[in-house]
This record gives C-alpha cells, structure tokens and sequence, in this order.
C-alpha cells in the first residue's frame, strides 16, 4: 500500500506540474470517451425506442394482412387483384374476438394516393412557398388508412393535436373527411377546416383533424415518415372513390386480463388462419416477432455504431501516447536519478502506468459528462434515422461502458511511453549538459505494434460478440474465439492500412517543407518546423483529414446522387410530369383520351410526350436475314441473360439485343430528340418525321451488325412487319432509359401495334403543375398515377438524409476529436520547441511573430486536411457520377459545405494554436533559457 500511495503521489505531482500539457492529453481521451458514451447511449435510446413503439407500430398483439404489401397501393386505384379479407372472414374474426375477450379493428393499410389542398381563391391562400398562384397547394403522394371511426387502433387511443386531445373517432361527421398527420399538415401547409383533393375522386375531403406522425411512421414505414399519412372513413372511400374496396388487415388485441404467451399467439393465429381461408394466403405478425427482429436490429445498430466511434478514442489514445512520450524525454535526468536511488525498472513502469492510468480516468470521468450532455444532440441525428422520437437518458451502460474503454485504451496506448522510460539509463545523470533522447529499438517497436493490434482486436471482439451471437444457434459455442479472430483481422487490416496512409502524409509533409519560403522568415520557419516531428505531423493530418472526407462525401454523394438524378430525369423524360395509367392493356386509346381531357383545360403545358417501348423482333438487315454464329447456342444460359448479364455473350449478339427492340417517343418538340440522343453520323429525329419509316439507333453496335445510315432494318411486333430506313446514329456518349449508348428509336407514327405499356411525360409551367397533377390524379378509368418529378428528388434526398445521419454524428464527432488532438500536438510542439522560441526571442523576435509562425503552420496543416479529405470525396463523386456518363465532381449545391468545411479546418487549427501556443510564447525568455 505504500508503494501504491507513492505511486499515486508522484504521478498526481507530475500530472500537476505538467499544465496544459496533460490537460489537453486528459481532454484527448475525454473526447474519445464522449464519443462512445454519447453513440452508445443512441444505440441504447433507439432499442428502447424501438421495442417501445411494438404496441404502436402493429396496431395490436396480432396483425393479420392479406397479400403483399404492395397491394394496399393497388388498393388505393381500385385494382381488381387487391388482396382483401372477404366479408365471411371478417365476420368469422369479429366472432372470434368476441369469444376471446379480445378487440378486433378493420382497416386498409398501405394505399398510397395523392393529395392536395383547395386553395379558397384568395391571393393569400393561393400563394405557395414557391410564390406562384395556383388554385391548388403543392400535391403529396402519401400512405392512407382506411378505418372505421371508434376502432382503430384496437389497443390503444390515438388523440389528435388539432383539435387538442380530441379522440380520432370522435373527429368524423357525415361529410366526407379527412384526419392527417402533423408532418403532412406542416408540408403541405394544411390546416383544419381546409378541403383538400386526393386522387381517384374530383370530390373533396375536409381536413378534421391533425394527429402525430409517430402514429404511423418508422423504420418500417419511412414512406408516412417522410411525407406523411391520412386517415380516410372507410365508408367515405366506399362513397367517393370505390365502392368495392374491402379491408385488407385486421388487428386483434387481447385484454389485459389476458396472460399474453408465444404459445398463445402462435395457437391464436392459426385458428385466424383457418377463419379466414379464402383462397389467399393470411400473413400475420406478432409482437413477439417484432420483438425478436427489433432485438436483433438494435443490437446489430448498437454495435455498429460504437465501433464506427471507437476512432475517436484511438484519437485519445494516441494523445496520450504522445504526451507521455514528450514528457518521458523531458524527464530523462529526473528518470536516471530514480534508478540511480534504487528504483527497477518495473517500479519505474509502474510510476508511468499510474500516471498514464490517472490521466485515462480523469479524461474518462469528463468524457462521460461531456458525452452525456452531448447525447440530446446526437439523439437528433438518431430520429433522423429511425424517424421516430428518441428520448433522452442517462444510460448507466453508456457510461460504464466509456469508462471501461476509457481506461484500457489509455493503458494499451501508455505501453509505448512506459517502454520508452525504461530505455533511460542511470549514468546519463553523470552527463546532464548532453542531449539523450530514449527511443526505442526496431524489433520493439514491431513487438509493440503486434501488441496492440491483439489488445485492441479483442477490444473489438468483445464488442461485436453480442451481434454474433444473434447468428445461428450455437454457432458462437462451438466457435468461441470466432468474433476476437474477426476483431483481430479487422483491426489489423484498418491499422496496416491507416499506417500506409500515415506513410503517404508522412512524404507529403516532407514535400511541403521543402517549397520555397519566398522570402518569408515566418513562413520559412514555419515549413521547418513541420518536418521537425513529420509521424507526429502526418497523425494529427490523418484525423483531420479522415473527418474532412466522412462529413464531405456524406454531402457530396447526396447532393451529386440528387444532380445527376435531375440532369437524366430532365433529359431523359422530356417533362416535369408524369402520368402512367395502371395496367392500360386495351384501354392505352380511352387512357390517352382521358389523360388529354384531364389537362384539356390546363394552362402552361409546353411540350407532350409519350413513352413508347416495344418488344419488337429484329428479322433482316438490308433484306438478308439475321445469321448471327452463337445467336442460339448463346442463348441457353435463360438465368444469367434474365438477370441482365449479357457479357457471356459474344459482341455481335450483344449488338444483336440491343437492336432487338425498340421506344417509340411521341412528341410535340424537337429538343426531346435532342436530349435523347447525341448524333454521331446522319442526322436525329425530328417531330416532321411523324409517319416515316424512320430510326436511328447506337452506332458502336451498328458496326458489328453491319448497319450505316441508308440501311433498312425490319422488324416484325406482333405479327405486322416493318421495314425502317436508318437516318442517324447516336454516339457512345448517348444515355437512355434502356442502358449506355443509347436506344433504337421509331419515328411516331409508324408502328400501329399497341405497346405493351406507355406513359406520358408533359414539360409544365410552374404555376400549372399542381393542377395537372390534380386533374391527373382523378381518372378513374384507366387509374392514372401523376408524378412530379421533383418528388423523385425529394425521396432521394430523404432517404439520403436519413441514412446518412448515423455517418454523418460519428463524422462530427470524429472531427471533434480530431480538434483535441490538433490543439495536444500544437502544445506538445511547443513545449518541444521551448529553447528554440526563446532563442528567437533573444534575437528580437517578438512574440506575436513567434505565434504567428505557429498558425502559419498550423493553417498549412489544416488546409492540407481539408484539400486531401474533400479532394478525395470529390474524386469518389466524380468516379461515381461518371458512370453515368456525367461526372459531377463537386455537386452545385455541395460547394457551400465544401467551403464551410474548409473554413473549419482552418478554424480548428488557429483556435488550436492560438489556446494551446499563446501562453508559451508569452513566457520570459530568461525562464526558458535559465530551465532550458
């Protein structure tokens, strides 16, 4: 115990003489700590978020579904082959519950329908947050359920925000109306008493009341949390839009009496199964179903997300170590006078891990406060991903778990220093006025590298054992090492490659401190003082960077995807709204009729097209017959050629297929044309060319073919042959909706044969699109799906936002980290640099010089970081976008973040520099010299 309390006592005296030197090494790894108090707190708070919205999310303890759930959105147009519970089964479930003491509710989930709001006419009503008048608000393609008012849900009580705490069964009158969710509400800018318009119907819904989105968003159903849901009357719908719709789900919720087991349930669905036979098979699911995906879910999300922020700690980890280092070489004399008194070496390596151990629980009990304190921000970026509300918690597991981590990283890291101290030897006090700086050997530093690899892989391990454990049974017993055997591997795969990378900044800062200095004394000083500690320098510049890369290609990868997405759309369908009526058939001639009627009166159309595909059968070129060698034999392999790979084949039957068949686009505009296609030889399609046998199709497939402009190529489409006269080919550049270099397209006109499918695309103004879409959305016969093609871009972004929300708090996170050890190397290279400043001082150089050359080094760091870490995602974007034909490098709408980000990397140095480097130049120059 007394060597322990003079432990203790020596190393709480070295931790307070070392100042802001440990301070910001306690603060390294309390960075590190937060980070995965903070993440694992999220990964606890979305288990419990989870697990706590079963009831919620299914409605009930039982859900039983017919068909898929795709068919509550042909339910919504009132497609024929809807899946639905007939009206026997529903008596023979109602009765069932009733002999049960259970609570049954009826209700069509899932359909998908358009909505909009009816403006009044009114110039303030009218107006939209585009500022455009229009007599119809912005239009919402959203889920929808049918229910019966009093019923649903079956086991609990939803109350609407608007009118406050009003039950939902109690908000339906006779008319026909309409309850809608808070984000919908807040989107659309709908209030309550407002009429509104959704598809299928002219008539109109009056909005009673607005409900929380929680009700039916999640992870499950990111569509209503995303743009919303509404809740119809299942007796308005009847009216209004189809009276043939049935119910296609119905939720059973046992009472509390009820001693709720697996067996019960299991035993209970299989009696609904048998009431409900109808010739179509009774999906069900269960809370504990639920339970056990949810479990796996979060378990899996828990530790994902504590590994990705375990970098941050190796960030601590590596301050540490590095202070310590430093601190181990100033103290060489003080360390040889120990060992000279007595002191062996392991009791020197206990002094050392004691300190080490301290600073580790020190920075650990602040990381924990700080990551608790942080866990209401990150929860944020957690709703964003399981879009559904997180609650804030102190988790007793988060903490504990930081803790743990804390403190051995800080003991693992702390070997390299402890190794280090005990290359000191005692007669060096017998020559105190000579330089020793203790390193260690090669063969050490391998062995020390192995170590820690194994320690932090088993750290690894532990972490992701659990997420095996949900894999089969006995899996883990029988394979008890398996998961520290993949931590192992996977740590030393990333710290092999994290070393190369090191071993590339460390050439580039070498690099840079050799460019010319202009004449600059301070910039001159500054580029020799980066090649001072070059590992230490290309460490710091890897943590930065890596944040600068996660937080930049994040944005860039959403902002180019969402680019490009608009660029193609745009070009490649000709408009800004689509219509496609479901399942034409023989009514594609009652389907245009109608669609034509419905925007007869639309002003502001300016173009309309319509897509035309055809699976049409290449027979002739130039009248002789296709004889292709391997066109047949080829053609075998039905599983892989289904599947689109088509590169067993040979070139010539590759060019044969994608000559094979052939889009027909009706337009009004020549410009279509244009986008479609880049013209290499002859010329393109023109609207003049309605009626003419005319094509053009891919010139690098026509060579191989033996097709030039001039030729004819015939073809046969359901039984009617025709010969078509090649005017154009399109260049390798060209982009279709049928693959790269372009499709083979007919002159309208030509080929009578109805096609299989076809929709309509119209170029509308602005201020006329919210009608159209409106006036689309009524026909009935065909149903007709309208589409604005902005709302592609909306999903896209959505979903971008959504998934890249976990990447993007870790990437924040990780940046933070970054900062503190910025701000510890910037400490550490003063104190190094201590006799070096007060020489300068000496000679004249006065101080705010003196840290003038000190941000000048640090902002060369820190634009550095910020060019190779968005220079990298920039590269990544372009090479992704490219494969579109299209390279983005930096997105349009990026360039702000990337400028944002920019500046932040030289914000993070400058403050860095500025607290960490201010004080030691201020500090006399006959103390520095007198100590030095």
């Amino acid at each position: 115990m007394r060597r322990l309390a003079f432990y203790l006592r020596y190393a709480l005296r070295n931790i307070t003489r070392g100042g802001r030197w440990t301070t910001l090494a306690i603060f390294s790894i309390a960075a590190g700590v937060a980070t995965v108090v903070a993440l694992r707190g999220l990964g606890l708070a979305i288990s419990d978020s989870l697990i706590e919205n079963i009831a919620v999310e299914n409605k009930g303890d039982i859900l039983l579904s017919k068909g898929s759930f795709d068919d509550g959105f042909g339910a919504a147009f009132g497609t024929e082959d809807a899946a639905y519970f007939n009206d026997a089964s529903v008596q023979n479930i109602l009765r069932w519950a009733d002999d049960n003491n259970a609570t049954a509710s009826v209700f069509v989930s899932g359909s998908g329908v358009q909505v909009s709001r009816v403006n009044d006419g009114s110039e303030e009503e009218a107006t939209q947050s585009s500022g455009i008048s229009t007599p119809f608000g912005d239009v919402a393609f959203i889920s929808t359920t049918y229910i019966e008012p009093g019923n649903y849900p079956s086991n609990y009580t939803i109350t609407a925000l608007e009118p406050e705490g009003v039950p939902l069964g109690d908000l339906y009158t006779d008319e026909l109306d309409a309850v809608i969710s808070e984000n919908l509400a807040d989107q659309q800018n709908i209030a309550v008493g407002d009429h509104i318009r959704i598809s299928g119907t002219e008539d109109e819904f009056i909005v009673r009341g607005i409900v929380a989105a929680s009700h039916e968003s999640g992870l499950r159903n990111l569509f209503s949390s995303f743009f919303g849901f509404m809740y119809l009357e299942l007796d308005d719908v009847r009216a209004a839009i189809d009276p043939e719709i049935r119910p296609n789900k119905i939720a059973i919720d046992f009472s509390d009496s009820t001693v709720l087991t697996e067996n019960l349930v299991n035993e209970s669905i299989e009696e609904l199964r048998n009431l409900s036979r109808d010739g179509e098979w009774t999906r069900s699911q269960d809370v504990f179903d639920l339970l056990e995906g949810y479990t796996v879910i979060s378990q899996l999300l828990g530790d994902f997300i504590v590994v990705m922020g375990l970098g941050a700690l190796l960030i601590g980890g590596v301050g540490i170590m590095n202070t310590m280092i430093v601190m181990v070489r100033r103290r060489t004399t003080e360390i040889a006078a120990v060992k000279t008194f007595g002191l062996k070496g392991r009791q020197v390596a206990a002094l050392f891990l004691t300190e080490g151990l301290l600073l580790g629980l020190f920075g650990s009990v602040i990381g924990c406060v700080i990551g608790v304190l942080l866990g209401g921000v990150v929860n944020q970026y957690g709703e964003a991903f399981l879009q559904q509300a997180l609650p804030w918690r102190i988790y007793p597991e988060a903490l504990l778990y930081g803790m743990t981590l804390g403190m051995v990283i800080t003991a693992i890291f702390g070997l390299a220093p402890i190794l280090t101290a005990l290359q000191v030897r005692p007669g060096i006090i017998l020559r105190p006025n000579e330089t020793h700086v203790p390193s260690l050997g090669v063969f050490q530093t391998i062995g020390l590298m192995l170590l820690v690899t194994l320690l932090i892989g088993l750290i690894v391990g532990q972490i992701i054992r659990p997420s095996f454990l949900l894999g089969p049974d006995n899996f883990v017993d029988t394979n008890p090492y398996f998961p520290y055997i993949v931590g192992v591997i996977g740590v030393a795969a990333t710290l092999a490659f994290l070393g190369v990378l090191i071993m590339v900044l460390w050439v580039i800062v070498w690099i840079v401190g050799k460019l010319p200095s202009f004449g600059i004394v301070e910039l001159r000083l500054a580029l020799r003082n980066l090649s001072t500690n070059r590992l230490r320098t290309a460490t710091t510049l890897l943590a930065l960077s890596a944040g600068m890369f996660a937080l930049s290609s994040i944005t860039f990868v959403g902002e180019g995807t969402r680019e490009l997405l608009n660029l193609q759309l745009t070009s490649q369908l000709g408009g800004n709204v689509l219509a496609f009526p479901i399942s034409p058939g023989a009514l594609g001639s009652v389907g245009s009729i109608a669609i034509n009627g419905a925007l007869a009166n639309v002003e502001g159309i300016r173009s309309r097209n319509s897509f035309n595909p055809y699976g049409a059968n290449l027979i002739a070129i130039n009248g002789q017959p296709i004889e292709i060698e391997g066109l047949r034999t080829d053609t075998r392999d039905a599983d892989r050629f289904m599947n689109g790979d088509v590169d067993f084949l040979n070139p010539e039957v590759q060019a044969f297929f994608q000559w094979d068949n052939f889009i027909v686009w009706e337009t009004d505009n020549d410009a279509l044309y244009e986008r479609l296609s880049t013209i290499a030889v002859g010329r393109n399609l023109t609207t003049a060319d309605a009626g003419q046998p005319y094509l053009i199709g891919p010139a690098d497939t026509a060579s191989l073919l033996g097709i030039e402009v001039g030729s004819t190529v015939t073809y046969t489409v359901h039984g009617n042959r025709y010969d078509l006269e090649v005017i154009g080919l399109t260049g390798s550049s060209a982009q279709s909706m049928m693959g790269a270099g372009g499709s083979v397209i007919v002159a309208p006109g030509v080929v009578s044969t109805v096609p299989e499918f076809r929709f309509y695309t119209f170029d509308v103004a602005e201020e006329s699109v919210n009608e159209a879409l409106v006036n689309l959305s009524a026909i009935r016969i065909p149903p007709t799906f309208s589409l604005d093609i902005s709302f592609i871009d909306t999903l896209i972004s959505r979903l971008i936002n959504q998934f890249a929300a976990l990447p993007t708090v870790v990437g924040l996170l990780s940046l933070a980290a970054a900062a503190v050890i910025m701000a510890n190397t910037v400490a550490l290279a003063t104190l190094e640099r201590r006799r070096q400043i007060g020489i300068l001082k000496a000679l004249g150089l006065r101080s705010n010089r003196v840290l003038l050359v000190m941000l000048i080094e640090t902002t060369i760091i820190a634009l550095l970081s910020a060019l190779l870490g968005i220079g990298l995602s920039s590269l990544f974007v372009s090479l992704f976008t490219g494969l579109s034909g299209t390279p983005i490098p930096l997105p349009t709408d990026s360039r702000l973040a990337a400028a944002a980000l920019v500046a932040a990397a030289v914000l993070i140095g400058l403050v860095s520099t500025f607290l960490s480097a201010n004080v030691a130049i201020r500090e006399r120059v006959m103390n520095v010299l007198r100590y030095e």
